[in-house]
């Protein structure tokens, strides 16, 4: 999950959006009983976070996060901001294999969704990081680019990029009237073995959930 904040109600703390919730990560906290959230430090100026939840049955590894485009200021509708892009992972073993699923919030500019120097960098750092780590890997998240860009084919030269694989068209919902359909990506390395992919009509904000179902046996 991205954009997710942590505040209790009795903060007073306030997302300037009313779309936004204050306490969103102490609120899944509750409903999700039977999984352990992992939770980043801020990559906006604003306070937004990545969350993953795990189920508990689930015996973690290895769990980290790291910064793959620093804070930077930006100006839209004449207000200033910072923003950057952050990455997580949790790893853990299936039998004698060892998996990494990584959550990445890519870097978000108020030009668009083409290439950029800050987004070649984060693809960059992004392949690094996915070729330094052995055994299964998922990629997924928000990653703020259109297929067609150098940042994706970066990624595509060592993932699965299933967005692609599977011909999807769209991963907005209705909520989100701009240009440009595509945002939201799930990669795999070649090990994993993919069950399901697509995308789920459920509206709950201006993404559309992506389900992967995978078979972790080997």
């Amino acid at each position: 999950m991205q954009e997710v904040f942590t505040h209790p109600p009795t903060s007073g703390f306030k997302t300037g959006d009313p779309e936004r919730v204050g306490d969103l990560y102490e609120r899944l906290e509750r409903q999700l009983r039977g999984f352990t959230g992992y939770l980043t430090e801020p990559y906006t100026s604003f306070g937004e976070r990545l969350a993953l939840f795990v189920r508990d049955s689930v015996k973690i590894d290895n769990y980290g996060d790291t910064i793959l485009c620093p804070q930077r200021d930006v100006v839209v509708d004449k207000r200033s901001f910072s923003i950057g892009s952050r990455l997580q992972w949790i790893g853990f073993h299936r039998g004698k294999k060892w998996c990494t699923v990584a959550n990445m919030h890519g870097m978000w500019l108020p030009s668009g969704k083409e290439d950029s120097s800050e987004r070649l960098i984060q693809s960059d750092r992004i392949v690094r990081f996915i070729t330094h780590v052995e055994g299964a890997k998922i990629l997924c998240g928000d990653f703020n680019l259109l297929p067609q860009t150098r940042c994706i084919n970066m990624l595509e030269q060592h993932l699965r990029n299933l967005t692609r694989e599977y011909a999807v068209t769209s991963t907005r919902s209705s909520h989100y009237s701009k240009n440009g359909k595509f945002a939201d990506y799930i990669s795999t390395s070649a090990d994993v073995r993919v069950l399901d992919f697509h995308v789920l009509e459920d509206e709950v904000s201006d993404h559309l959930p992506l389900l992967l179902e995978i078979d972790l046996r080997w």
